[in-house]
């Protein structure tokens, strides 16, 4: 048994960080790995995970959906990127990996908020097919490894996913219709060290563009060359 916690929305940072620090508390370990499940999207900057039973109205107060009435417009109530940071910050644990089961996680923008509280994280570009998801397997790979590193179990799910994603292709063929759903899957493990070099090259190229796109045949042939 263990225990129950009120009722509460999983988009707000202090219950995520409240329950980082109920892990690290009652089962504490040499290392640490957070798997975040839900949605992922894209708006208006890399990764929102989306509570499908609390949501807000349109003055920003979170509702549960039980109590919502019928005739208000709600939207899902979503960890964005500084409530994540937040959250990880308050949770007091540096991860040997973080892994997101969820669409268009692996981001440039993710990669920046979550690197300070991790070494890994485990993501995909793309969407990542509710038929698969990311394999368990990783959960007996942990306990057959128990001093494998965050590199290790995020290569190993790589891995898994491609298999999977490779057995589904077999099973529907290549030609069906839903099998663009699986070949364009991605999956990557990522070396957080790497970010803030990442980061500092990218907005490089970024303040170069925008002191070098002054008019629309530049533009034009900026997007021509990139293509």
């Amino acid at each position: 048994d263990l225990g129950s916690v009120e009722l509460d929305s999983m988009g707000k940072a202090s219950t995520l960080s409240d329950f980082i620090s109920w892990g690290k508390e009652n089962y504490p370990a040499k290392k640490y790995m957070l798997v975040l499940w839900d949605h992922g999207y894209v708006e208006p900057y890399g990764n929102l995970e989306a509570d499908d039973i609390f949501y807000k109205d349109a003055d920003g107060n979170v509702i549960y959906d039980m109590d919502a009435p019928d005739d208000v417009y709600l939207e899902n109530d979503c960890i964005d990127l500084d409530e994540l940071s937040q959250a990880l910050k308050d949770g007091g644990t540096h991860f040997e990996t973080i892994v997101f089961n969820t669409c268009l996680s692996s981001s440039l923008e993710i990669a920046k908020s979550v690197a300070p509280y991790a070494n890994y994280m485990v993501s995909s570009e793309e969407s990542i097919p509710c038929a698969i998801g990311i394999p368990e397997e990783y959960i007996a790979f942990l306990n057959t490894n128990p001093d494998c590193t965050g590199k290790d179990v995020g290569e190993f799910i790589c891995k898994m996913y491609s298999s999977a994603l490779l057995e589904v292709i077999d099973i529907i063929g290549e030609g069906s219709e839903n099998a663009g759903n699986f070949t364009k899957a991605t999956m990557a493990c990522i070396d957080l060290s790497a970010v803030d070099d990442m980061w500092n090259c990218y907005t490089d190229v970024a303040k170069h563009l925008y002191y070098s796109i002054y008019d629309m045949d530049t533009y034009t042939g900026f997007l021509n060359a990139s293509t």
